[in-house]
């Protein structure tokens, strides 16, 4: 369906779906579900859910210290507020080092505050 929409010089819109049947309807999520998920699951020896794999996602973004915002942006959360309700519990990961991380920022601007004094920048 979309190769087909792209050889005929049509582009998407949000009304379009990315994967989709080939008359262009949307997946069947539960279809989906037994027909690909599970084989594969199964394939691999995994005994995982995919709302495992979702909080497995949203876990890897804390740990890697990305930005809450952009967690909660990427799980789709309204606000941010849903996203502490919920991987609160996670954040500990993130306060490892970050004692040294602040340190190291504070002596960054200090030492280039140390730099724009003996040039005479007058910022």
């Amino acid at each position: 369906m979309i190769k087909a929409m792209f050889e005929n010089g049509r582009q998407l819109t949000g009304n379009d779906f990315v994967f989709c049947l080939p008359h262009g309807k949307p997946l069947n999520g539960d279809n989906i579900y037994h027909r690909v998920f599970k084989p594969i699951l199964k394939k691999s020896g995994l005994n995982i859910t995919i709302h495992g794999l979702r909080h497995t996602f949203a876990s890897i973004l804390i740990g890697a210290g990305h930005n809450l915002k952009y967690v909660s942006n990427q799980m789709g959360h309204s606000n941010i507020q849903t996203t502490l309700n919920i991987y609160a519990h996670l954040l500990k990961i993130t306060h490892e080092g970050a004692g040294k991380v602040t340190e190291e920022w504070v002596n960054k601007k200090l030492a280039e505050e140390k730099e724009r004094v003996a040039i005479g920048d007058e910022r």
